[in-house]
């Protein structure tokens, strides 16, 4: 009977050992382990396989006592956990370097397992490893060596063209946000090219003769619109608000502002306002000659900063 019992502890024992399984190994690929020198990165990988429901960490606190007995320097250390048909592997990536030469171990590290119960230890395996001197042995021994220069730095078009158009894009906002602040307006407004005071008033002249009024019988509507064309004119020309203003004030504008033939145009303004009050009558050739003496007034007092253009259709007119 005591020796079944021993067989069944002795089995579940094996069992319990066959439930965590340690790897450990050094990348190869990123550690070159023929000419490894002080400072040197080593890289380390602990897989450790358990039961699913169980969590594994790296004892910190063991660590630090190794680095503290030993010259075995811990860098750093990432976890990760992949997940087989009945297993769980924890995997950790560990970084470690030693400033030591010579032959050099690297320790067992130590891993705590938690268990829904308790909590189990297990180790990862030493690994032996030749750290060599940064000074070499030919002619230049006793002199320290240059530091390895860095990696040179590989930059894509996007490396370039990102950094650009994020920066061209908080200028714009920064514009934007003065620009309206300011308020003004972010899209520049097309300047409108101002049409001289005497092109409008002449081309307006040329229309009312086209509509023929008088020899339609309307005389009064004929000389309304004379009286408008000839104080628009005088406001547009000379910045004067005579649209708005009474015979007797648009007088005191044009002497105040020193108006050239400011007379002939106060005169010329009173006889349209006689015509339309109804106060006297023109005939067809007097209402010709009336606004022909608007229009020599025009071209007499215009602005001369005409173009070519506009002095042909004046001399046209």
């Amino acid at each position: 009977m005591k020796r079944i019992i021993a067989f069944l502890i002795i089995l579940l024992s094996f069992s319990c050992l066959q439930a965590v399984s340690v790897h450990t190994q050094i990348d190869k690929e990123t550690t070159n382990l023929k000419n490894l020198r002080i400072g040197d990165r080593i890289f380390l990988t602990v897989d450790i396989e358990h039961e699913t429901k169980d969590s594994v960490v790296l004892d910190n606190k063991f660590i630090q006592e190794l680095s503290q007995t030993s010259e075995f320097v811990t860098v750093s250390s990432q976890k990760q956990t992949r997940k087989t048909e009945k297993k769980f592997h924890t995997i950790f990536d560990i970084q470690t370097t030693f400033f030591e030469t010579g032959e050099q171990t690297i320790p067992a590290m130590k891993f705590i397992i938690f268990t829904n119960k308790d909590s189990s230890a297990v180790y990862s395996d030493s690994i032996a490893v030749q750290i060599q001197s940064t000074i070499t042995s030919d002619s230049t021994a006793g002199k320290i060596r240059d530091i390895v220069g860095p990696l040179p730095v590989r930059l894509t078009v996007w490396d370039i063209l990102f950094p650009v158009a994020i920066l061209i894009f908080i200028v714009l906002v920064i514009l934007f946000f003065i620009k309206k602040k300011s308020g003004k307006s972010i899209i520049p407004t097309k300047k409108k090219k101002l049409i001289p005071a005497h092109v409008i008033a002449l081309t307006k002249l040329d229309q009312l003769e086209l509509d023929k009024l008088p020899q339609q019988g309307k005389i009064k509507e004929y000389f309304v619109r004379l009286s408008w064309i000839c104080r628009e004119y005088l406001e547009n020309r000379y910045k004067l608000p005579v649209l708005e203003s009474t015979s007797t004030e648009i007088k005191r504008l044009l002497k105040k502002n020193n108006v050239k033939l400011q007379a002939k145009f106060y005169n010329f303004l009173i006889e349209c306002d006689q015509v339309k009050y109804a106060r006297f009558s023109k005939t067809i050739a007097e209402s010709g000659e009336i606004k022909a003496t608007l229009k020599n007034l025009i071209i007499k007092t215009r602005k001369q900063t005409q173009t070519n253009d506009d002095e042909h259709n004046i001399s046209k007119s």
